[in-house]
């Protein structure tokens, strides 16, 4: 699940159209850093070990790993939360965060292949434009951004057949 985090390049796979999609209010833990985009791939795998760690000292059952964006400057850094959700509310401490992603509605796809991520990411983002639909963003802050990583490494080790759930919160006044 680890590994599954560190890959993001070019070449898409999403087979599933894109939805939108009511989401409710999903608990995750996760350790929060901001980082330049050249150190994104090296950085994730490191988090998630960390987060994947607490979660089992602290005796939380975890579901899908994910990493959310909450800030997305290209040229200088991104904020970025990598973890894993959680069925219930937990309580964080000076390193992890316990939060969740915001109820409401969501752009969703499923995408296959971890060296597409970038190319699915645009793709959803042009069909949402396409649509007249405007996500819950201001400037380069995200209300909820996020990756679900579906596929469990161990069971699968194709990367090229991992699922990962793309999922951009929407604007409250859309309809």
């Amino acid at each position: 699940m680890i590994a599954a985090l560190a890959i993001a390049t070019v070449l898409g796979q999403a087979k599933e159209e894109p939805k939108i999609e009511f989401k409710r209010a999903q608990y995750y833990a996760a350790i929060a850093e901001t980082v330049k985009i050249d150190e994104l791939g090296p950085s994730i795998p490191k988090l998630a070990m960390e987060a994947e760690a607490w979660c089992k000292a602290h005796k939380l059952k975890v579901g899908d790993s994910l990493i959310r964006y909450r800030v997305i400057d290209m040229e200088r850094s991104l904020q970025i939360e990598v973890g894993f959700n959680l069925d219930h509310k937990a309580k964080g401490d000076k390193r992890v965060i316990c939060s969740n992603m915001p109820a409401g509605r969501y752009v969703t796809v499923v995408h296959t292949g971890l060296s597409t991520m970038i190319q699915a990411n645009g793709d959803l983002q042009d069909w949402a434009a396409k649509k007249g639909l405007k996500f819950a963003v201001k400037g380069n802050t995200w209300s909820g951004r996020v990756e679900y990583y579906q596929t469990d490494p161990a069971k699968e080790p194709d990367m090229n057949k991992w699922k990962v759930e793309i999922a951009y919160a929407l604007q409250k006044n859309y309809k």
